[in-house]
């Protein structure tokens, strides 16, 4: 992911992005980062809610 970054970010600084276009861009990151908490934790959960056969791959629950 870092590499990703840091690649479209030097494409975006060569292009010469609008002003404008980059304040509703950092908008939208900052509103972002909560959602990096949520999956933070939502990831280790449904590993160890499969690893103990809690939940099924479709959704269910098994009992």
């Amino acid at each position: 992911m870092a590499s990703a970054v840091q690649t479209v970010c030097g494409q975006a600084y060569a292009i010469g992005q609008a002003e404008d276009i980059a304040a509703q861009g950092q908008i939208l990151a900052r509103g972002l980062i909560p959602q990096l908490f949520a999956f933070a934790l939502n990831c280790p959960m449904q590993r160890f809610l499969q690893a103990r056969y809690v939940s099924s791959g479709n959704g269910g629950w098994v009992f």
